[in-house]
């Protein structure tokens, strides 16, 4: 299958680039790594697809995430992308200033508000805790075996661990993570506003009886640097973090914990080598990264000035789309980039230069906590299951067909005789 133009432009919602999103980009990336484009909306945009065009428009500060850094633009237009989706004008805020949306200074200043809960001292400290989630997910698997034979590793695993980890961390009581994990999609347009309502509401009554019973948790320290400091974070900042650290803290992970499980199992070869030697863990995990990142777009940026990317003119106000998932498996970067290889060599010792948490100043906050879950996930589920296989045809494997996006709404697995 192939992407078609129209008027000599792609398409995202093009059927067979959805469909088959490595083969489609990686055509474009071949043919016309920097390519005009159309987004869901019918708006212009230029699609990048080769590593080093993708990290240039990532780390350059010509390009925002923001239309308002657009010089002599003062329109959001995120703001009316939200107001035609129904979303009530007192929502809005909670959306649009979550820091993924804003350019510095202000996502510097937010960003350092959260940097030291996200910190590898701070992560590490957290393993015990990862471990024993994990255990009590696994060990609960066989519960929710169906009538198949089969258990969906995304509801009872993937989507459970990183969600009561985030959770915690931020001080959402246990009993009331059901609410985000109903709540948690908020790219579904239909959801989205009864989600913004909801969440909010919740999140203002968790502010106020914080206020009262302070604990030790992240939600607290951003309540007293509000009260203290409330030139550092406004109220609406404070709900916007709360919503965006539950989202990206759990979704993301989620999703990649599934496409590494899915990895592993129709690589059995790869899986056999990290069997084997679970020495390989840490670089497995940016392989598998690169290999099969969730996030196959990164979020849409604004040329501020004229630059030239590639020989490419792009014009200020130009709206640039970054592809992250077929710039992971660029072959000018990566040798035979289409191969699952866990022995995969750093590239001059610099480390696996993929872009799967973005490069730049919006690098994934997350990053450390989402590796280290996907450590803890794999080691535990492999070792309990070593007979673990996939419950459905490859063929049949269920992943969403929606633009930017590589996850698996339902892994079916089974899981054999556990280990003694």
């Amino acid at each position: 299958m192939t992407a078609t133009q129209k008027s000599g432009e792609y398409q995202v919602i093009d059927p067979h680039l959805i469909a088959d999103p490595y083969g489609g980009f990686g055509r474009i990336r071949e043919t016309t790594p920097i390519a005009r484009g159309r987004l869901w909306n019918d708006e212009p945009v230029w699609l990048v697809t080769r590593y080093e065009d993708v990290a240039a428009v990532l780390t350059d500060p010509r390009f925002a995430n923001n239309s308002r850094s657009i010089p002599g633009n003062d329109t959001d237009y995120q703001v009316t992308q939200l107001t035609r989706l129904g979303i009530p004008k007192d929502l809005i805020p909670y959306r649009t200033e979550m820091m993924m949306h804003l350019d510095a200074p202000d996502h510097t200043r937010l960003r350092k508000l959260v940097a030291r809960t996200f910190s590898m001292q701070r992560i590490s400290r957290l393993q015990p805790r990862m471990t024993a989630v994990t255990e009590e997910l696994v060990d609960a698997l066989p519960q929710h075996i169906a009538d198949d034979g089969t258990v969906d590793l995304i509801e009872h695993l993937a989507l459970p661990l990183p969600l009561t980890i985030i959770c915690e961390l931020i001080g959402i009581p246990q009993q009331d993570k059901d609410l985000w994990y109903v709540s948690s999609d908020m790219d579904n347009a239909f959801r989205l506003p009864r989600m913004l309502q909801v969440t909010s509401e919740y999140v203002k009554e968790m502010i106020q009886k914080r206020r009262v019973e302070p604990t030790d948790d992240l939600l607290t320290a951003l309540i007293q640097t509000h009260d203290d400091e409330g030139h550092q974070l406004t109220e609406t900042e404070l709900i916007s973090m709360v919503f965006l650290l539950v989202y990206a803290g759990h979704e993301a992970t989620s999703f990649f914990a599934g496409n590494c499980v899915h990895a592993l199992l129709t690589h059995p070869e790869q899986l056999a080598l990290l069997l084997d030697d679970m020495e390989l863990m840490p670089g497995a995990i940016q392989e598998l990264l690169r290999y099969g990142t969730p996030a196959f777009f990164a979020q849409q940026r604004y040329a501020t000035a004229d630059v030239t990317i590639n020989d490419t003119r792009i014009r200020q106000g130009d709206l640039v789309l970054p592809i992250l998932g077929v710039a992971n498996r660029d072959p000018r970067k990566f040798q035979d980039p289409d191969r699952l290889d866990l022995r995969r060599q750093p590239d001059n010792n610099r480390g696996i230069q993929h872009a799967a948490f973005s490069l730049g100043p919006h690098y994934c906050l997350g990053a450390v906590l989402a590796t280290q879950e996907i450590d803890v996930l794999l080691r535990t589920l492999f070792r309990r299951y070593p007979e673990l296989s996939l419950g459905v045809p490859v063929e049949e494997t269920a992943w969403r067909r929606v633009p930017g996006i590589r996850r698996l709404d339902r892994l079916p697995l089974r899981l054999g005789t556990p280990a003694a």
